[in-house]
């Protein structure tokens, strides 16, 4: 799988789960990816919740996109690891105000995003694409640079 294929795997499932760390203890949650482009997979949060607090102090994530499948035989997973950088850009702010009201979602996050939401990226450093055939071979996998 290549840069090209990760971006489109993550397009198409946009639901997917962020893992952050804060002190010893992991924290997972869902999360919607907004967009993904050659520079990072990109997404939005409240700065008053955990999330933002948890990747302010620590940058390091881990991201799992997955096709949602209900047969298990067509499960596939793409992990991606790299280090979240908020961005302060209005151009991407904009873009993401806007793919919020087309998509209907909450009237809090269509109203304009300052001061409270939050945009930030994550820097692919490394990914990993899974599917239940691996499942035994799952050690045999390589991480593979972004």
């Amino acid at each position: 799988m290549n840069k090209k294929e990760c971006i489109e795997f993550a397009s198409r499932n946009p639901i997917c789960f962020l893992a952050t760390a804060a002190g010893d203890q992991v924290h997972v949650r869902a999360m919607r990816l907004e967009y993904a482009n050659e520079s990072g997979f990109y997404f939005a949060t409240l700065n008053l919740k955990e999330v933002s607090k948890q990747l302010h102090q620590n940058p390091k994530v881990e991201v799992c996109f997955y096709n949602h499948a209900t047969d298990l035989m067509e499960v596939k997973m793409m992990r991606i690891k790299g280090r979240v950088e908020f961005i302060d850009k209005p151009e991407v702010k904009v873009r993401v105000a806007k793919e919020r009201i087309e998509l209907g979602l909450d009237p809090l996050l269509a109203k304009p995003i300052d001061p409270y939401v939050e945009v930030f990226k994550v820097n692919c450093e490394e990914f990993l694409f899974w599917t239940v055939m691996d499942t035994m071979e799952e050690n045999k996998l390589a991480q593979q640079d972004f």
